[in-house]
Parts: C-alpha cells; structure tokens; sequence
C-alpha cells in the first residue's frame, strides 16, 4: 500500500512527444495532446483484422495455460495413487521445477 502512494505521488508518466505538443509547450506534461479514449482504442481493435486475431490467439492461448494450470495437480495426484497406492505422496515440488526446466530449455532452444 505504501508503494502505491508513493508511485501515485511522484510518479511522472513518460508520454510519447509529438509535433503537436513540442510546439505548444517546451515542457513533457502534455497539455496540447488528446486524449484517447476507451472507445477510440476499441474501434481501431475492431477496425484492424490482425488486431482481432492476435488477441483471439492469445486469449486462447492463455485460456489454454490456465486449464492447465487448473488441471495439472489432481490429474497427476490420480496418476501417482493408481500406480503406486492410496498413500504415495505426489512430489508437486519437483513436478513443477521439471515444467520450468522444459520451459527454459524450450526459450533457449527455440528462442
């Protein structure tokens, strides 16, 4: 809580200087720069196809990763006490170092 009232105290947004404002004011508040709206960014998202698909990819993608992450445990759970009884253990630990492992290996190998 304390870092946000400091940010939100002496935090100075970095805007992007055009034409328009550089000759309207020498300092970066942005005074002579519009605004955006919610609704100007939703229309350019609507009017450009790549925009749209782009982020139906990535919705499914992270749609994808969150039942994943979901449903991970208690599939291996099930698969640990069917092979090895009721009371064996499931090493979640080191279950997820290994997906990490893959992970890392996976950026380096592929970039």
């Amino acid at each position: 809580a304390a870092g946000a009232v400091v940010a939100g105290l002496f935090w100075r947004e970095n805007k992007a200087v055009t034409a328009a404002t550089s000759a309207s004011s020498s300092d970066d508040s942005g005074k002579g720069a519009k605004k955006g709206s919610i609704k100007e960014a939703f229309d350019i998202v609507r009017g450009d196809q790549k925009l749209m698909l782009v982020g139906a990819v990535q919705s499914l993608f992270e749609a994808a990763m969150y039942v994943f992450i979901l449903q991970w445990p208690p599939a291996i759970a099930g698969a640990v006490s069917a092979y090895f009884g009721e009371g064996a253990m499931t090493p979640f630990g080191t279950i997820f170092s290994c997906f990490m492992t893959c992970s890392l290996l996976g950026s380096l190998t592929f970039g």
